[in-house]
């Protein structure tokens, strides 16, 4: 397989939370770190357009709960509200996990060493706004995490500016309501540990009480 050219020229420690597994590597960091890796050349995009039309979109009312699991391919329909106070309903659908190619896997080792023996999967997602206050600009990505098989928060990886698994802010056409975004994001897991098995949602992160907050609420599961 040929490995696909991708320039990075800055790798900083940010954030790579571990969570609990039955087991890790030998090389795997002990502590708790995290990593970002941004990319000034980005290739050619490969992937087919999203389609939007699988899946019934959840009416506006018909807001989650927390501990609710969303089946894959179902719209599960929430409020977001930034941290200006606006508020806007929203849409979203987890789509598929895959498991990262060899090529993908190598160029992220390359800059991440810690990431050598993880099992990498790639979570895509879409999102959709229903009605509410203009949110262009705006984004949420940072409110979904990686889950494993039992709906548990999971080992993310943050790259920043990876065409291959990117998220993107709110753009002035999703405000519209006119298109659906594909969003995506990094999860790892170790042999003998959990599976990737989808996202949690884990509430908006501007609240001063989150019912779905991973630390004292119940996110939503997005279970694959």
């Amino acid at each position: 397989m040929k490995k696909q050219s991708i320039a990075f020229v800055a790798l900083a420690v940010v954030s790579l939370v571990l969570t609990a597994c039955a087991a890790e590597p030998a090389d795997s960091v002990a502590e708790k770190s995290d990593i970002s890796v941004e990319e000034t050349a980005s290739a050619d995009p490969t992937e087919e357009p999203a389609d939007e039309s699988t899946g019934e979109a959840a009416i506006e009312g018909e807001l989650l709960e927390p501990g609710q699991t969303v089946a894959l391919g179902d719209w599960g329909t929430y409020e977001y509200v930034d941290y200006d106070d606006k508020t806007a309903v929203l849409n979203t659908k987890l789509v598929s996990i895959e498991p990262a190619t060899e090529a993908q896997v190598e160029q992220l080792v390359a800059e991440i060493p810690e990431l050598k023996g993880w099992k990498v999967s790639l979570i895509r997602y879409q999102q959709q706004k229903v009605s509410g206050d203009d949110i262009t600009y705006g984004s949420n990505y940072t409110d979904f995490r990686p889950a494993d098989a039992t709906g548990a928060k999971a080992q993310e990886v943050s790259v920043i500016g990876w065409d291959e698994c990117a998220s993107e802010s709110f753009t002035e056409e999703f405000n519209a309501g006119t298109t659906v975004l594909d969003q995506c994001m990094i999860g790892a897991s170790v042999d003998g540990g959990e599976p990737i098995g989808g996202m949690i949602w884990t509430g908006n992160s501007s609240a001063d009480e989150n019912p779905f907050s991973d630390y004292e609420g119940t996110p939503v599961f997005f279970e694959n």
